[in-house]
């Protein structure tokens, strides 16, 4: 391996390097077999140094029968293995982030300086009065493009306009600083018809006071990849700017919730949007999104999205629809939860749900309580409860059996009618109708009269069984005192008069 120096060469080490290539960004790649090892491995000589090592970064490190490895432009590594199978390798690092905050008693930048080459921003460098910061890479070669802008007193600024490039995988290409004095373009911005990737509006006439922004290696250089500033008004107290600062997400989302139409217009200009998959050419943002947002959460604003068509829409949705394993398996449980009630439950009274809420009534009948009250309990008393007995035996009251007397049977009333039709005689009788008459009368007659002479008997024997029972039940209690008479046991308590149940079945006979 030889290195060119000057008008000569010079002899690198490289043992058992098979293959050499070059890459976008500097550096030179090397396929070498280790004398130890059968297996081809990747070895880099970033730009400035002298001697092969093993990659440390991009998943290079971990190759091993590597047949060849080319660099793209946006900084990616195609590796081709012995076995004949092609990968891609992203290589491009994280961004290492800055920060340059303003100080209190800071003034503003005075200069600034860009160094940039034909593949992006290699750093960049702000000049105030009291100090000076640069990020980016560090050195000065002679294939970068150095660009300088000096402000002007009171020099205030406008808009920043950015374009991405190829380094590092779309690292910062072009830069250009709209102030009050004039513009000022780094990189590609000067040179370039395409519009910029992003603008921004500084919000009016403010002067630079800071920057902030990340770097990115690419193989061996490092690149901007992404730059912004901080501003100041002249006449805005640093108390308000340290409050704006700190609170800055509630105050970007409030600003962004409250910009009009116009102005979002013309940032999503600047962003354009190809569906996954699609061939067709990127299609501006404002074309497809309604200015005017409708949510911030976070650092995101979203907008309204227009659909082509209905079908576009349900095609969407359709492929964005949840299923069933989308948030994983539900897990469902029973949670006890104490409350007044609930609908269906509710307390009378004391839930929303069990009535309406009258305030003209009692709700509270602790303080009006109902006035009917049960009565107290007497006490327990202690005094004897024996009570002398009574063995006098009570008379028998006076029966109080009654029989309803027998009632007359009306007489028949039809037989009277029939009766006076006969004696009309108003037909000739062809039937004996008469004869019959007179012989249906006699047997009625007869009737009644065996029914009254029943009656009149069954009263009599009634009254018989009647006076027996009476008899029956004064010879009873006659017995019963003389048992109980003086010579009876003084022990014995009557629970009450003698009981006597006499059932006449019928007439004695």
């Amino acid at each position: 391996m030889y290195e060119r120096s000057g008008t000569g060469w010079l002899q690198r080490g490289g043992p058992g390097v098979q293959r050499l290539s070059s890459t976008s960004g500097g550096a030179v790649w090397a396929v070498v077999q280790p004398q130890s090892s059968t297996e081809t491995l990747p070895f880099v000589m970033a730009p400035g140094t002298t001697a092969l090592a093993r990659p440390t970064t991009g998943g290079l490190q971990n190759i091993v029968g590597l047949a060849q490895i080319a660099s793209a432009a946006d900084g990616d590594y195609w590796v081709l293995m012995s076995n004949g199978t092609l990968s891609r390798i992203l290589a491009r690092e994280a961004p290492t982030a800055f920060d340059d905050q303003p100080k209190d008693d800071s003034s503003y930048a005075s200069r600034i300086d860009v160094w940039s080459d034909n593949a992006g921003v290699r750093s960049i460098q702000v000049v105030f009065p009291t100090r000076t910061v640069r990020y980016g890479d560090p050195g000065d070669s002679g294939t970068q493009q150095h660009d300088s802008y000096t402000f002007g007193g009171a020099d205030k600024l406008i808009s920043v306009d950015a374009w991405s490039g190829t380094a590092a995988r779309g690292g910062l290409a072009g830069l250009r600083l709209t102030m009050t004095s004039g513009v000022a373009d780094f990189g590609i911005a000067a040179t370039t018809a395409a519009a910029p990737d992003l603008n921004e509006d500084a919000g009016g006439a403010s002067a630079i006071c800071g920057l902030f922004g990340s770097t990115v290696k690419s193989g061996g250089r490092t690149y901007v990849s992404s730059i912004g500033f901080h501003v100041r008004g002249a006449s805005v107290p640093q108390a308000v700017l340290d409050r704006l600062n700190d609170n800055r997400r509630h105050y970007s989302r409030a600003v962004w919730a409250n910009a009009d139409e116009l102005t979002l217009s013309r940032i999503l200009a600047n962003y354009s949007y190809t569906p996954s998959g699609s061939t067709a050419a990127p299609v501006p943002l404002g074309m497809l999104l309604d200015p005017k947002p409708i949510a911030a959460t976070g650092n995101y604003l979203g907008f309204r999205w227009n659909f082509g068509s209905e079908q576009e829409r349900d095609d969407w949705t359709k492929t964005r629809q949840a299923g069933d394993n989308t948030f994983g398996t539900p897990v469902a449980s029973t949670i006890a939860i104490a409350t007044n009630g609930v609908f269906a439950e509710a307390v009378l009274g004391r839930s929303n749900s069990a009535e309406k809420i009258d305030l003209t009534r009692f709700w509270n009948w602790k303080d009006p309580p109902i006035q009917i009250t049960p009565a107290d309990i007497a006490p327990i008393s202690t005094a004897s409860r024996a009570q002398n007995p009574d063995t006098t035996a009570a008379g028998m009251g006076v029966s109080q059996a009654k029989f309803t007397p027998l009632v007359a049977m009306p007489d028949p009333v039809g037989l009277q009618t029939a009766q006076a039709i006969a004696t009309a005689n108003l037909f000739r009788d062809m039937s004996g109708l008469n004869s019959m008459s007179q012989v249906l009368t006699k047997g009625i007659e007869a009737a009644a009269g065996n029914d009254k002479a029943a009656g009149e008997r069954a009263q009599e024997a009634l009254k018989t069984a009647t006076e027996h029972q009476q008899k029956m039940t004064q010879l009873a209690l006659d017995a019963a005192a003389k048992v109980t008479g003086p010579s009876s046991p003084s022990c014995w308590t009557p629970r009450g008069p003698p009981r006597h149940s006499l059932h006449p079945r019928g007439p004695l006979e």
